[in-house]
């Protein structure tokens, strides 16, 4: 049974670095040589394969523990003393199996997170534009309040200024009324001053004189 480790000719307990360079340099290996371009076209799937999930912490995680799973299944079978080929093809089925099953379950996962951070884009950029539609409503509703203020001071300016223009007018008005009336009450009392006068006056004249 080929495990991916094997695949990428490492152990159990290689480190992630290790990993890395033992992919690209069986990459290379198969770019420069090889027998036939099928054989190298399958054997970069395996590679590829084993590369992905190797390099992934959870996803080798996991495959670990299968393998681990798997291999424990292959030393009872060897205990009880008989190693049948069909429970070798079997365990080794199981092995592909589960691998290639994480491996699409793994890929499908990443495709829902992608989806789900869309989606939360796009319920972010929603609340974004709603709250400037609100801020816009806002703006109108205060230009449109200040608005009515200052027609509200031109209208009370304009009023005042009417009101007193109306107060001009009616002592502009009264004044000749007032001056007539001072003028005909000096009027009469002098004509009645004269009246006074010439009554005094014809008195002293029909007066006899005193010899």
């Amino acid at each position: 049974m080929t495990t991916l480790y094997e695949i990428l000719g490492l152990s159990l307990r290689a480190t992630a670095e290790q990993v890395e360079q033992a992919y690209t340099a069986q990459t290379r290996k198969l770019e420069t040589e090889g027998p036939s371009p099928e054989h190298n076209k399958a054997q970069l799937m395996a590679i590829k394969e084993a590369y992905a999930v190797l390099s992934s912490e959870a996803r080798r995680a996991a495959y670990d523990a299968k393998l681990n799973k798997t291999t424990q299944v292959s030393y009872e079978v060897a205990a009880s003393g008989s190693l049948p080929w069909l429970s070798i093809c079997l365990v080794s089925s199981v092995l592909v199996v589960g691998t290639l099953y994480f491996y699409k379950t793994q890929d499908n996962q990443d495709r829902i997170d992608q989806f789900s951070l869309a989606t939360e884009k796009s319920k972010a950029d929603a609340k974004t534009a709603l709250l400037k539609v609100y801020a816009e409503k806002a703006s109108l509703q205060k230009a449109k309040l200040l608005d009515d203020q200052h027609a509200a001071d031109r209208q009370r300016k304009n009023s005042e200024q009417a009101r007193l223009e109306g107060q001009q007018i009616h002592l502009m008005l009264e004044q000749p009324t007032e001056a007539k009336a001072r003028d005909d009450a000096q009027a009469a009392r002098q004509a009645k001053y004269g009246q006074r006068q010439n009554a005094t006056t014809q008195l002293a004249l029909n007066m006899p004189t005193n010899r």
